[in-house]
């Protein structure tokens, strides 16, 4: 992250470098100039260390801004061209989960 990182409070995160709960972590860094990205203590370190953050499988993700915030993500897998077909027909029947940003 291109921004200075700081020690902050709060438990309705996750880790933007491995994607654990915030509820699971004991320290959490956000960012000092207000972007919506966090590190865990052991991400941080990591980070600080030169190590980098444990990379992350890509993950396919539809944000619905006229609902209000509402996400969906789609199961785990290699991004195919029928994947993202499935994932879109899915949403458009509604059988995805939604999820809804917090804040």
């Amino acid at each position: 992250h291109e921004h200075p990182l700081e020690a902050a409070p709060g438990d309705d995160w996750g880790c933007d470098g491995c994607g654990q709960s915030g509820q699971l972590c004991a320290k959490r860094f956000r960012c000092a100039q207000g972007c919506d990205f966090d590190f865990c203590g052991d991400c941080y370190e990591r980070a600080l260390s030169g190590a980098g953050a444990p990379k992350l499988p890509p993950k396919m993700v539809l944000a619905d801004m006229p609902s209000d915030g509402a996400f969906y993500v789609a199961q785990e897998g290699a991004i195919t061209t029928s994947s993202v077909e499935a994932f879109l027909a899915d949403f458009r029947a509604g059988k995805l989960e939604r999820k809804k940003l917090s804040g």
